[in-house]
């Protein structure tokens, strides 16, 4: 049974429409500007954050927008300069169609005493992929981050800074130009309680929260915070598993520790830009090279060049989003080229080497990445070179050397699946190389060789 069939969707998939907000207190909560306090909905059926919201002090409101449904609601204190840090959950709430739900939280710090401490606590085994319904959207679990700091106030924040996360995070994923969910972790077994005491006798059949819904997450957010000197650097990874080798993207920022609030909103921007796209990178850059043989003439080659994706409101790049391919265009790069005589030939033929600018933007030289998120996209593409290099041939040894004019009008750099060339698309498409040669005729061969990377 496929996940539209169980009904699973991303939480924003559909409009939101019943409202969950009202106050925040407790005395576990950071002053304004101290830290931050945040609250998060979690389906109790699919294990997905609907929606988040954090203030900036004690007794702030929050308001959620959600789609109907059984909620877990979590809140959580975040203090920057060190402290307790606090997570509960904290209620339970069913969002109802057209409904207005106003609850007042209150949270503060978990008293355990000693019978209770001396019994392990019974959780959830979560890994990855931990959940019952997979789905082709990305479902993103945002790890702890792992802290390398000197500054023992900042280990608060291994969970904190994925805890903001995935409040911002929440608000972009999961919107029609951005597909997928954060799936939360942390209070898993909190949801399954829920689950189970849904179906006990007493309980509405018709309000109980359905068993075998929660989503299995097939990404992963992980990072470090590193500090030194009072100097801070997040670093962030995604993983997109669903395809095979995984796919992999790094951001960092840094800058100075009090102002980890704004390096952490500077980080989730970045993270978006990149859970958002396709996946496919701006620009290409790298090395090629080729060689012409003819029974007379080897014309060889070589070079560095680099593409830029051509993007909206750039109408050509908008032709290319519809066509549901990425297009580049060179914006720079070179190209070296002589003429020799070839292995056996009667004539002897010599050039110099003569290196050229190749052709700009608007130039001829346009490469498409088929966009369409297969594992290794197919590509083509290439670019022109119409010019012209003097040297002299001579075919008779009696004979003076004479005068010789050669062309390169092209070097066609490119593969695309199903073809005798193979596919050389890898790790998503980030990578483009290969090598291809080509038969034209008993006495005549052109290979070309190429090694893109996605920036």
């Amino acid at each position: 049974m496929t996940p539209a069939a169980l009904g699973v969707v991303p939480a924003a998939a559909s409009a939101a429409s019943a409202t969950v907000k009202g106050t925040i207190a407790g005395p576990g909560l950071p002053d304004a500007g101290e830290g931050v306090a945040g609250v998060r909905a979690v389906n109790a059926e699919t294990g997905v954050v609907g929606a988040a919201d954090y203030t900036g002090g004690k007794r702030d409101r929050w308001r959620l927008g959600l789609s109907p449904g059984p909620y877990a609601l979590a809140a959580v204190a975040v203090p920057f300069g060190g402290g307790r840090f606090v997570d509960r959950l904290v209620a339970f709430v069913d969002a109802r169609s057209g409904d207005t739900e106003t609850l007042k939280l209150r949270l503060k710090p978990k008293r355990r005493n000693r019978a209770e401490g001396a019994r392990p606590r019974v959780t959830a085994r979560v890994g990855d992929g931990f959940g019952d319904v997979s789905v082709d959207y990305p479902a993103i679990w945002i790890k702890h981050f792992d802290v390398q700091a000197q500054d023992a106030d900042l280990g608060v924040m291994s969970k904190g800074i994925a805890d903001m996360l995935t409040s911002d995070l929440s608000a972009a994923v999961g919107q029609p130009d951005c597909p997928g969910a954060i799936v939360e972790r942390d209070h898993i077994q909190d949801v399954i309680n829920e689950q189970k005491l849904s179906q006990l006798p007493g309980f509405d059949p018709s309000t109980a929260v359905r068993r075998g819904r929660l989503i299995r997450d097939n990404a992963s957010v992980t990072g470090t915070i590193a500090e030194s000197g009072g100097h801070v650097t997040l670093t962030a990874t995604y993983t997109d598993r669903r395809r095979s080798p995984a796919r992999t993207r790094t951001v960092s920022v840094q800058g100075p520790g009090e102002d980890l609030f704004d390096l952490e909103q500077q980080l989730a921007q970045k993270l978006i830009a990149v859970i958002c796209s396709d996946g496919l990178p701006d620009q290409y850059a790298g090395t090629f090279s080729g060689a012409s043989v003819t029974s007379e003439t080897t014309t060889s080659w070589n070079g560095t060049v680099t593409w830029q994706r051509l993007k909206p409101p750039d109408p050509r790049g908008a032709d290319c989003d519809g066509r549901g391919v990425a297009c580049y265009e060179i914006t720079g790069g070179s190209l070296t080229w002589r003429v020799s005589s070839s292995p056996g030939a009667e004539c002897i033929n010599q050039s110099s080497a003569k290196t050229v600018s190749l052709p700009g933007p608007g130039g001829p030289g346009v490469l498409y990445v088929d966009a369409s998120g297969s594992e290794t996209p197919g590509y083509s593409g290439g670019f022109g070179v119409p010019d012209t290099n003097t040297g002299t041939s001579q075919c008779d040894p009696s004979d003076p050397p004479q005068d010789e004019i050669w062309f390169l009008n092209d070097c066609c750099l490119a593969t695309h699946p199903g073809t005798p060339w193979g596919d050389y698309g890898e790790n998503g498409g980030l990578n483009l190389r290969g090598t291809r040669t080509s038969d034209a005729g008993p006495s005549y061969s052109v290979t070309r060789t190429w090694d893109f990377t996605g920036q």
